[in-house]
């Protein structure tokens, strides 16, 4: 038996009995001292989906069991093996009793790796399944087992008898497709009847938010391999599934019926994220075997279904196959009410199919709206070929956009990985007619289309907020074959109306685009005319590369190409089609340009004039006018030899700059602009001008603006109203609209300018607003984007005068501070004088720019309500009457910032007026007057009092040094007036 001869008929006879076994074994080399001991080399077994590979199997025989047909192995080890990929060695002790089954006794056997334990001991039989033993098993990364898995842990332990098998299975840490699911657990328990097995089984688990569980009775039949489950529940969150099945090993012969229930689709978003998933779903599916027969019923209802943006009231499937996996036939349908997306709405759809040996005929009925009307009739019959699906179309009519169309004849469509044929589609659409037929390979390309008296309706444009109408026409006819492509590409647009959304004007436009096709160059001409005079003449050759199938044609962006564009026209017609953000650029663009070289390195000749353009950024405020301007192309840069533009005001600037045409560096620029007092800020806190020289240099990905200004003029305004303070309550929306939730606002992809400007404000930097006018000065660094500036810096008081119900404040000190936060930010700091009758007041204002805190100080020292009534009447609160008090009161609660309304205040400040009051009669102090007053000029106020019984007229004059000389006439005493003065010492 040493002889290379039989060990070579050894290893022969060992293939042999594998491949009985349904085993395809290898076996590189045999040797040792046979028949007592063994040594495998490079060893490969596969069977049904596995592979296994042994390196080195070292094995060692008893002789004298062989005496009783028993084969004893006393030692075995695997080294270098790999199932399924996975490394492992192992070792194992046993024997193989050949009387009776062929009996493998395992008394030890384990297999032990990185990734894989497996553990047992037993009676296996020769397609290894357990008679009797024990298992234990652990693969701490299933990702390496299986790539369905991203990771996991799984454990389990099996124990089995004569009479009974259990079995026990937990994973933990499981990721599906970038799914978790939550630790799971598997287990059954089962007892021999006779001939069968019966027990059952249970199961936790399920994704992460979706937790599931499951029971089930069950029954296996070894001798036939069927396994009957009665009676499994599976339930989880707003769901039910339940039934029964009867099946084999090849889970091809199934019997029995599902029932499911899901009472809302919701629960399942986690599975599909940002889908908006929703609805009600009943489904039942009964199967039936007859022989090797599978046959399958299915009837499923979801209402009120919605998906991303579609949705439908009611979906109906049903299916009756026969031969599912043999020569299929049966019934399929498809029906859906109020069927609702974007700008499509349909009242009906029915997708009707027989299954037949061949040809399988269709038919399909739509009816709804699309913009306008819509309705869509089509039949025919499909079937499986080569691998993908043939679709032969005998008729398709309808009506979309007010517009017939019909099948003149019928067509053919062929597709799968590899191919694309349309045969002879003609079509008739309302006056006009459509032609195409269509061979797509990987080696060939036909193309023929053509179109007369098209409706440009039926064009799909790639922007939804764009439509499209009026007539056209189009010849297409292109041929290619390994490494060349010929052909021509005729498209005339006779009357076309372009209409972006949100203008109620539209485009006018007729035109035409010839191409013509060789080898791998492209003539191109076209040109587009316009209402108005407006026009665009383009030619060029241009380096093409293409593609069989798909079919792809596009410039080849590495070799050289030619083109000329001449064109007039209107900014505001060109940007009504792309989204320039919170911006509206006007003008009469002219230019004549000649583009050479390569797209990777282009070269540009040529000229560029705008006239009376205009310029609005509504974020800003921003608004130019009269801009006008004009560049010279040469080569590889672009110069804006002359910009000049006005503001709204007496503003104006000037700019010169240049920009670089290299797609590498994102097309850098540089540009130098000259501000004289222009009005470059407007919002409602804050308006300002500036002078000076501001350098812009970027790229499209972003750009800098740098430079020293001076501060023309600037106002920053404080809000008439303080903000109500209102408390912070949680809030928890239930149901939310998810019309409104699932609406995501998506801002244009706007490069941003990043701010690095010194201002220096000498003077006129007014803070205005809520009875304050202050002049400042200062130095302030601006930086930040555009969008989100901030500033650092202090302002200091000039001058200015602070009024409080009638009485001016003299300002004496404050500021005006930024701190180097976004806008708003900013702290303003303001106090100042007024000498009254009775009493000395300062006025403080601080707080945030945007809600600042008014508070009053006295000299000498008294409560805040004795201070305002000496300002508000020029009493002592203990002199003044009940409507006094009441005026009084809101004034304090306004000023302590509560909701409290200041309704004089408010109707002061709408009617433009300095004082309103109610006052008493000197003499009767139960008779009230309103009292009216005016500011004439700074000290000089001019006031009216009405009262039931009389009016009067008074001149108050201001005198300073704590004199007031006040001139009073009444109306009830003619030709003569008083005159009182008051000193405050």
């Amino acid at each position: 038996m040493q002889s290379p001869l039989v060990k070579n008929q050894i290893k022969k006879a060992l293939i042999a009995s594998a491949q009985d076994e349904g085993i395809q074994l290898e076996i590189r080399s045999l040797d040792g001292n046979l028949p007592l001991e063994w040594t495998l080399k490079g060893i490969s077994a596969k069977w049904q989906e596995h592979i296994l590979d042994i390196d080195q199997v070292k094995m060692r025989f008893s002789i004298m069991p062989l005496f009783k047909k028993h084969v004893d192995i006393s030692y075995l080890k695997f080294l270098g093996g790999r199932l399924d990929g996975l490394p492992f060695d192992g070792v194992a002790k046993g024997e193989i009793n050949l009387k009776s089954k062929r009996i493998i006794h395992i008394s030890h056997f384990l297999l032990e790796g990185d990734d894989l334990y497996i553990r047992l001991d037993g009676n296996v039989l020769p397609d290894f399944t357990i008679e009797e033993g024990n298992l234990s098993f652990h693969i701490p990364n299933l990702s390496v087992f299986n790539s369905f898995f991203s990771k996991g842990n799984l454990m389990g332990t099996a124990q089995i008898t004569k009479d009974t098998a259990v079995f026990n299975c937990f994973a933990e840490g499981l990721v599906i497709q970038n799914h978790l699911l939550k630790d799971s657990t598997f287990q059954f328990e089962a007892k021999r009847k006779k001939t069968w097995w019966e027990g059952n089984a249970q199961f936790e688990g399920g994704h992460s938010e979706i937790p599931i569980e499951g029971k089930c009775d069950f029954r296996f039949t070894p001798s036939c391999h069927l396994i009957s489950i009665d009676d499994f529940q599976v339930d989880g969150p707003q769901m039910h599934f339940f039934g029964k099945l009867d099946f084999g090993r090849s889970l091809k012969c199934l019997e029995g019926c599902i029932f499911s229930q899901i009472h809302d689709l919701k629960i399942l978003r986690p599975l599909l994220p940002d889908s908006y998933l929703k609805g009600r779903l009943g489904a039942k599916i009964d199967f039936q075997s007859f022989s090797e027969f599978q046959d399958l019923k299915c009837q499923v209802e979801v209402e009120e279904f919605g998906i991303y943006d579609t949705t439908c009231d009611l979906l109906t499937v049903e299916s009756s196959l026969f031969d599912l996996f043999g020569d299929l036939r049966g019934e399929f349908s498809i029906e859906g009410q109020k069927i609702a997306s974007a700008q499509v709405e349909f009242s009906d759809v029915e997708i009707k199919s027989t299954f037949e040996p061949h040809a399988s005929p269709f038919e399909v009925s739509i009816k709804g709206n699309w913009k306008d009307p819509f309705k869509v009739i089509s039949k025919g019959s499909w079937q499986k070929r080569g691998g993908g699906i043939f679709l032969n179309v005998n008729d398709f009519e309808g009506y979309a956009f007010n517009k017939p169309f019909s099948l003149c004849e019928p067509f053919s469509l062929e597709w799968n990985t590899d191919h694309f044929k349309m045969s002879n589609l003609s079509l008739d659409i309302a006056r006009g007619h459509l032609f195409s037929r269509i061979d797509l390979n990987k080696s060939t390309t036909l193309i023929k289309i053509k179109a007369e008296e098209f409706p440009l309706e039926f064009i799909p444009l790639p922007h939804k907020h764009f439509s499209l109408a009026g007539i056209g026409s189009c010849d297409i006819d292109l041929l290619s074959w390994e490494n060349s492509i010929q052909g021509n590409c005729h498209v005339a647009l006779r009357r076309a109306h372009v209409l972006a959304e949100g203008n109620h004007n539209s485009l006018t436009t007729k035109g035409s685009l010839q191409v013509h096709l060789s080898d791998q160059i492209a003539q191109v001409h076209g040109e587009l005319k316009v209402q108005d005079e407006q026009f665009l003449h383009f030619s060029g050759s241009f380096p093409i590369q293409y593609q069989h199938f798909p079919f792809q044609v596009k410039v080849n962006p590495k070799k050289a190409f030619s083109s000329q564009l001449v064109a007039e026209g209107r900014l505001e017609d060109l940007f009504n089609f792309i989204n320039i953000g919170h911006q509206r650029i006007t003008g009469w663009l002219s230019t004549r340009l000649h583009c050479s070289k390569t797209l990777e390195n282009p070269a540009l000749q040529g000229e560029l004039e705008i006239q009376d353009g205009n310029y609005e950024n509504y974020y800003t405020g921003t608004y130019l006018r009269e801009i006008a301007a004009k560049a010279s192309a040469n080569k590889q840069t672009i110069s804006i030899t002359a910009l000049s533009a006005k503001d709204g005001e007496k503003g104006s600037v000037t700019a010169t700059g240049d920009i670089l045409l290299s797609p590498k560096q994102n097309f850098p620029f540089s540009l130098t602009a000259k501000l004289h007092q222009l009005d470059t800020v407007s919002f409602d806190t804050i308006k300002g001008n500036f002078s000076g020289i501001l350098d812009i240099s970027g790229d499209r990905l972003g750009a800098t603006a740098k430079g020293k200004l001076k501060v023309a003029e600037a106002t920053f305004s404080i809000l008439d109203q303080l903000p109500t303070v209102l408390p912070q309550l949680p809030i928890t929306f239930v149901n939310p609209p998810e019309a409104i939730s699932r609406q995501k606002v998506t801002s244009p992809a706007v490069s941003p300018l990043i701010l690095d400007l010194d201002l220096d404000v000498p003077s006129k930097a007014y803070v205005e607003g809520r009875g304050l006018s202050a002049e400042l000065k200062g130095k302030l660094h601006i930086s930040g984007t555009y969008t989100d500036i901030v500033a650092k810096g202090t302002l200091q008081l000039v001058k200015g005068d602070y009024i409080f119900s009638g009485k001016v404040f003299d300002l004496t000190q404050g500021e005006l501070i930024f701190n180097d936060k976004p806008t708003p930010s900013a702290y303003i700091s303001l106090s100042g004088d007024c000498e009254l009758p009775n009493v000395n007041v300062t006025v403080l204002l601080r707080g945030p720019f945007s809600a600042p805190k008014l508070s009053f100080q006295s000299s000498p020292q008294l409560p805040t309500g004795s201070i305002l009534s000496q300002i508000l009447f020029n009493e002592d609160v203990s002199q003044i009457s009940a409507a006094q008090a009441i005026q009084l009161a809101q004034t304090v609660i306004s000023l302590s910032g509560n909701a409290a309304p200041d309704i004089l205040g408010k109707i002061r400040k709408s009617l433009g007026i300095d004082r309103l009051t109610i006052v008493t009669n000197e003499n009767d102090p139960e008779k009230l007057s309103l009292q009216i007053g005016k500011y004439l000029m700074h000290g000089l106020m001019l006031t009216l009092s009405q009262g039931v019984e009389s009016r009067n007229v008074s001149v108050e004059v201001d005198l300073k040094k704590g004199i007031k000389l006040q001139a009073e006439v009444n109306e009830t005493q003619q030709g003569k007036f008083s005159l009182k003065w008051h000193h405050h010492y």
